[in-house]
């Protein structure tokens, strides 16, 4: 049951992450909504809408609201609402829409493009399974979990944690997007799993 639990959380994480970036890119022209064009913008649109949303929940976090599933989810929606909001005001008034120019690729092109895109969706199935028994080395342990394990108890930061030389003694100032990331993907999963 974790295990399944893991991978819906996992997917969960992704996709409520994604969604900010696809409507960015989609605001900027960037993105047809269509099935192909979406999965293959999911990867920059994950990323982008983790910077979109990580941005004011690390504010949050500094001004010392506490962070957790729920206020994740609203800011997550107030930003993809505000994105939203501000590219149906400006449409009309951005750049043109690129337009695909050239012939389509070749048939070769084609299947080489395919089998890649198959690859790497077998490598991503077959990983996950095998990257859950990965073990923790030590900078995820001293710098990112140890911020993220304490975003995720709190839902703030802990200054006897996150500033303390006793407890890791290099990058006390480390940026915490990436723990309150690690925080919110175990919210997504209801439980630490690192």
């Amino acid at each position: 049951m974790r295990d399944e639990r893991l991978v819906v959380g996992l997917v969960v994480f992704h996709a409520l992450a994604a969604v900010p970036g696809l409507v960015l890119l989609h605001a900027l022209g960037l993105l047809r909504l269509r099935p192909l064009a979406l999965l293959a913008a999911g990867g920059p649109a994950v990323l982008i809408g983790l910077a979109l949303v990580g941005i004011p929940l690390i504010a949050l976090v500094v001004l010392g609201v506490s962070v957790g599933a729920g206020v994740a989810l609203a800011v997550a929606a107030v930003v993809t609402g505000v994105v939203a909001l501000v590219s149906m005001r400006t449409r009309g008034h951005g750049p043109a829409r690129p337009e695909a120019s050239g012939a389509s690729g070749t048939l070769a092109e084609v299947v080489v493009e395919r089998v890649v895109l198959a690859g790497t969706a077998l490598y991503l199935l077959i990983g996950a399974r095998a990257f859950t028994n990965l073990e923790t080395l030590w900078d995820d342990a001293n710098i990112w979990s140890l911020k993220g394990l304490g975003l995720f108890h709190h839902g703030t930061l802990v200054d006897g944690l996150a500033r303390n030389p006793a407890l890791s003694g290099v990058h006390l100032d480390y940026p915490i997007l990436q723990p309150l990331a690690e925080a919110s993907f175990f919210h997504a999963i209801g439980t630490v799993d690192l």
